[in-house]
């Protein structure tokens, strides 16, 4: 079985993220990993467009893993991405 995640961080956590991706390519794993790397503030005019382009990934996948570093909790974006996850039914 398969496992399709959502991976959802604020750009300090890059780092985090790429130890996730490596576990992607052991040849045991059987992991396929997506994100939405945002860049644009939460309010700015593309907002909506961000969100319906995340909404797309987030159909796609089983579960949602959040990576949490020290201001994880400031970004208005992965909270976004928490609540629609759980809206959506998805594994958080």
């Amino acid at each position: 079985m398969s496992w399709n995640v959502f991976l959802s961080f604020v750009e300090e956590d890059l780092h985090m993220m790429e130890m996730w991706r490596e576990q992607e390519r052991e040849e045991d794993v059987n992991l396929e990993f997506c994100e939405y790397p945002v860049k644009k503030p939460y309010d700015s005019p593309d907002a909506e467009m961000i969100k319906d382009s995340i909404r797309d990934l987030l159909q796609k996948v089983s579960v949602t893993v959040v990576l949490i570093g020290r201001t994880t909790y400031t970004s208005k974006w992965v909270d976004w991405e928490i609540r629609a996850s759980a809206e959506m039914g998805k594994g958080l």
